[in-house]
């Protein structure tokens, strides 16, 4: 049996809605650090969730606070890619 497409949409049920924030947040900082550790990339993550709580994850090798003037610079000199640039986006 074939599995069909799901559909992302915000879940109603408050208590759902927050066990399903703590689970997938940490797989996804789970998957920000192997992401850091295979592919030897300086990476940062920020998460604000519906509690204005803030979560965020940076590799070893630097600092958030260095990596966002990096950012900063990079984006001033017109070298990024958004994630409009990917195809995750919805249309």
């Amino acid at each position: 049996m074939r599995k069909g497409k799901v559909v992302i949409k915000r879940i109603e049920d408050r208590i759902r809605r927050q066990v399903t924030f703590a689970k997938r947040r940490k797989s996804l900082m789970k998957k920000a650090h192997e992401l850091s550790v295979l592919c030897d990339v300086h990476l940062g993550l920020i998460i604000f969730s519906y509690s204005n709580r803030l979560y965020d994850f940076c590799s070893n090798t630097t600092s958030m606070e260095n990596l966002i003037m990096r950012y900063q610079m990079e984006k001033e000199a017109g070298h990024t890619h958004t994630s409009a640039d990917h195809s995750f986006h919805p249309a």
